[in-house]
Parts: structure tokens; C-alpha cells; sequence
């Protein structure tokens, strides 16, 4: 026969018959049983009663605070399904998860019309994916606002730049047309010379 202490050892561990005997001594002044099965670290819960549909909050305060305290290895997530005895259909089922520190988040929840309860040598059921997570609300993105001043800055200081070479390049013309002026002076200078040399002028 096995002591208390090895079957929470059993459970521990994660074996379903010891997890469903925990879990049948506290249900059992509610006319309930259970039935466990361990799948890819979700741990099914059949509830069952001859007489009326389970009550859900109740079987899933007893559940929740067993599976928690027993720190199940492998389990991050409980199935609980509730049903009459003898049916196929549950009545309800919902999952949650098993948090550190005692604590659980309810991940799954449907009632009424579901399509019956898992087999125990069954495949695995698809794993309910967890609820997406809330976009970012927009924010004014400091980067971006930055980019801009310092564009507007860079623009400023090229209109500048390039402002300031074509008033430099204009007064290279100017100077340009000086030195211009001066040659050609200098070359109508030696052209008279020059012709009056050929026509011997005196």
C-alpha cells in the first residue's frame, strides 16, 4: 500500500493515477471524480458527477490550488473539463497556467456544446496558443525629430557655404576681367609699338 508521503511523491513526478487519488480525496465530499492524463506539459483534469454538471468555479479553486501546491514536474498548463458521468460532450472545460509563486492566469475557457473530453490514450490535443500581446501605442520617436533639426541644419550650413562661393567666385570674375583689362591694354600697347616700328615712325 502506498504512504501519503509517496503518493505526493508520485504526483511530484507527475504520475496521473497518484495526481487523480490526491485529487479525488478533496473532491470527494462534492460526489466528484477525477480522471488525469499528462501531455506535453499540460495536465487534463476529467471531472465527472452522477447526479449534476460539476460547478466550475469550485472544481477549479480545488484543482488550481492542488496542482500548485503539489509543483507538478514538467506541468505549465492545467485542462479542467466537467461533465456528467456517462456522457460523452463536457459541459465545460478551461485552462490555465501554472505560475511561480502559486499563481495562475486562465488561458482558455468554453462552455457548453464542447466536443467531449480527451481520451486518456489519445494523441495530444493542439496546445491553445497564448493571447497576442498588445501593440505599442505611437509614440513621438525622438530619433526621427532629431534627423530633421539636423538636416534643416546641414541644408542651412550647405545654402551657406554654397552662398558664399558664388560671391567668391564673383569677385574672381571681377578680378578676372581686371587682369582682362590690363592685358589687353598692355597687348594694344605693343601692337602700337610694333606697327610703328614696321612703318619706321619716328
Amino acid at each position: 500500500m502506498t504512504t501519503p508521503s509517496q503518493l505526493h511523491e508520485l504526483a511530484r513526478q507527475g504520475n496521473p493515477k497518484a495526481i487523480s487519488a490526491l485529487l479525488n480525496q478533496e473532491l470527494k465530499s462534492d460526489g466528484l471524480r477525477s480522471k488525469t492524463a499528462l501531455k506535453e506539459g499540460c495536465l487534463h483534469v476529467v471531472l465527472e458527477s452522477d447526479d449534476r454538471v460539476p460547478d466550475r468555479a469550485r472544481c477549479l479553486d480545488v484543482v488550481r490550488v492542488k496542482v500548485v501546491n503539489l509543483e507538478i514536474e514538467g506541468v505549465d498548463r492545467v485542462r479542467v473539463y466537467g461533465r456528467r458521468s456517462g456522457e460523452e460532450k463536457v459541459d465545460w472545460n478551461q485552462e490555465f497556467a501554472v505560475a511561480v509563486g502559486g499563481y495562475s492566469n486562465l488561458l482558455f475557457s468554453h462552455s457548453h456544446g464542447t466536443t467531449g473530453s480527451p481520451e486518456m490514450d489519445s494523441p495530444s490535443p493542439t496546445p491553445t496558443p497564448p493571447p497576442p500581446k498588445p501593440h505599442p501605442k505611437h509614440r513621438p520617436n525622438l530619433f526621427v525629430g532629431l534627423a530633421i533639426v539636423v538636416a534643416l541644419i546641414l541644408v542651412t550650413i550647405g545654402g551657406f557655404v554654397l552662398l558664399q562661393q558664388f560671391s567668391n567666385d564673383s569677385d574672381t570674375s571681377n578680378d578676372t576681367s581686371d587682369v582682362e583689362k590690363r592685358w589687353f591694354g598692355y597687348a594694344a600697347i605693343a601692337d602700337s609699338n610694333r606697327r610703328c616700328s614696321v612703318f619706321g615712325s619716328p
